[in-house]
């Protein structure tokens, strides 16, 4: 008779148990979608947000290279005039002018001109 009773009990419980297996598993495919969605606007986000920094960077560079004394390449009015640019930009800390064999010619820290930067990537 125990048998009987639990058998119809456990009958009757079968298609609640499904219904909230389903609804877990659904649940949770949810959630993951959610966190994928989330973690790819996240990586827009900061793709945007590098590309704004890189286009001032660029904005910068051009400006800077407009400038007399830095299209001369004269040392001594470059330095000076790269730290005046680059005190004004407070995310910037230096700014470089490199010749075509990757060589110092002036910059907004007051390096040696003809130090060599060729070597790096």
């Amino acid at each position: 008779m125990k048998k009987r009773l639990f058998a119809v009990v456990l009958t009757a419980l079968m298609p609640t148990i499904g219904m909230l297996a389903y609804n877990e598993f659904a649940a949770r495919s949810e959630r993951n979608a959610e966190v994928h969605r989330h973690a790819a606007q996240i990586a827009r986000q900061a793709a945007s947000d590098v590309a704004s920094v890189i286009d001032g960077i660029k904005g910068i560079l051009i400006a800077t290279s407009a400038i007399p004394a830095i299209a001369a390449r004269d040392p001594a009015p470059c330095n000076i005039a790269l730290k005046s640019v680059a005190s004004k930009l407070s995310q910037v800390r230096n700014i470089l002018v490199l010749d075509r064999t990757g060589s110092l010619v002036c910059d907004s820290l007051g390096w040696e001109a003809g130090t060599s930067f060729a070597d790096r990537d």
